[in-house]
């Protein structure tokens, strides 16, 4: 994946959604406890969010070719 796709991947799910949650893995398994707090807090005030990681850009990118 070239850096250039990564911007485009990354771009897409910002123009896309109201909100962005960058994280490492996904908010059933987060990484770091500060996302896994993040993606709670945004569940539980109901705010619609689309979970941006390294993996799901990567496999977005696979895909796609």
């Amino acid at each position: 994946m070239t850096k250039q796709q990564m911007f485009e991947c990354v771009y897409e799910d910002m123009a896309r959604n109201d909100v962005a949650l960058f994280m490492k893995r996904t908010p059933e398994a987060p990484e770091r406890g500060f996302s896994k707090g993040t993606a709670r807090l945004l569940e539980r005030v109901r705010v619609r969010y689309i979970n941006t990681s390294a993996e799901r850009i990567w496999t977005r990118t696979e895909v796609s070719r």
